[in-house]
């Protein structure tokens, strides 16, 4: 494994609190699995998504407002589009010199540019 994404993973994964910790380590126990029982990469990232929806379905969330929602009430669409690639479909459209305006460290330092502009408005 890279060790810089290793470590990126740790970094990331530190600042969670303990209870999102436990779903990661999950989620990565799940994927090496799923891994070990298939051939190629491609079909454990295809499956992955379903085995992930089936392992938190049993599970009750608390939205924003603070009502729990039973998360069995939802099913999960196979032929849906990715999040993802959405996401990919909508960067697409956005030209280049604006991607060069984001600051390199965006991702790392979200919270941070977000407070700035708050003192900003």
């Amino acid at each position: 494994m890279n060790n810089s994404i290793a470590t990126e993973v740790i970094e990331e994964m530190n600042d969670l609190p303990d209870e999102l910790q436990q779903q990661v380590l999950k989620f990565v126990v799940t994927l090496r699995q799923q891994h070990q029982q298939t051939s190629s990469n491609g079909d454990v990232i295809k499956s992955l998504p379903e085995q992930v929806f089936q392992d938190c379905s049993s599970q009750v969330s608390v939205n924003s407002n603070g009502s729990s929602v039973d998360l069995n009430e939802f099913s999960f669409d196979v032929d849906a589009t990715p999040v993802w690639e959405m996401v990919a479909q909508l960067s697409a459209q956005i030209p280049d010199e604006e991607w060069q305006k984001l600051p390199t460290d965006l991702a790392r330092r979200f919270d941070d540019y977000q407070q700035q502009r708050s003192g900003q408005d």
